[in-house]
């Protein structure tokens, strides 16, 4: 919504696993709300590090921003890890 004012988000991040093939799924969305994009992408490398035991190839964490209609996709991407 380029150009309305929608007031303050917060940003949260997604775990999602991922096999071989490039399936992913979601995972788990952690229980914290980041005040910016920036904070969130910084904590996500040790986010996705801490991340294992999941029973997928590898795990990315994507930092989306919630709003009053949900969580919407805000970052296409990711880090992961094998």
């Amino acid at each position: 919504m380029k150009g309305k004012d929608v007031g303050p988000s917060s940003f949260i991040m997604i775990l999602l696993g991922c096999t071989n093939g490039g399936q992913c799924a979601p995972i788990s969305t952690l229980p914290v709300a980041y005040q910016s994009e920036a904070l969130c992408l910084a904590d996500r490398a040790d986010i996705v590090a801490a991340s294992t035991g999941f029973g997928y190839d590898r795990v990315i964490a994507d930092c989306r921003i919630q709003g009053a209609a949900g969580t919407q996709r805000e970052d296409a991407r990711a880090s992961s890890t094998a």
